[in-house]
């Protein structure tokens, strides 16, 4: 995780920026950033399962359908 954030803060360029957020590090986080042009960007990056349909969330997931890292 450590690497990712001094790649984001090393990063001059946007696109340098966002290469290093898909690293997909942390397991979610949400990343506002600003440039000297006035372009101001958001973005909420997270590795989330997908939940099966029909299933009764009170009980406890399954675990065989996590995204594959």
């Amino acid at each position: 995780m450590a690497q990712q954030w001094h790649r984001m803060n090393k990063a001059t360029p946007f696109d340098e920026r966002i290469e290093a957020m898909r690293m997909i590090t942390p397991p979610m986080f949400k990343y506002t950033d600003a440039d000297e042009q006035g372009t101001i960007s958001s973005l909420y990056n997270a590795l989330l399962p997908i939940r099966a349909e029909g299933y009764d969330w009170t009980k406890y997931p399954p675990f065989d359908n996590l995204p594959k890292i």
